[in-house]
């Protein structure tokens, strides 16, 4: 628990499954409908955990280049 509140969209996208699954209120659905939301909503849930997953490759990638190089700069350059 304490892992997804440190991520907020993937919370949300479990919460969206959990739901899907739970299927208690409004109309009912047949088999074929709840499993058509589940795919989709797994992947939406691969997306968001794939994006989570870059950025904090980025963020490691570049602190480690920045301890090898220290005298670098990354920034865009101006034009």
């Amino acid at each position: 628990m304490a892992r997804l509140r440190k991520r907020p969209e993937l919370k949300e996208r479990l919460e969206a499954v959990l739901r899907i699954c739970a299927a208690e209120e409004g109309e009912l659905r047949s088999a074929d409908e709840i499993e058509a939301l589940l795919i989709e909503e797994m992947r939406k849930l691969g997306l968001t955990s794939m994006q989570q997953w870059a950025k904090a490759a980025e963020a490691r990638v570049g602190a480690q280049y920045q301890e090898q190089h220290p005298g670098s700069y990354c920034g865009k350059k101006k034009r």
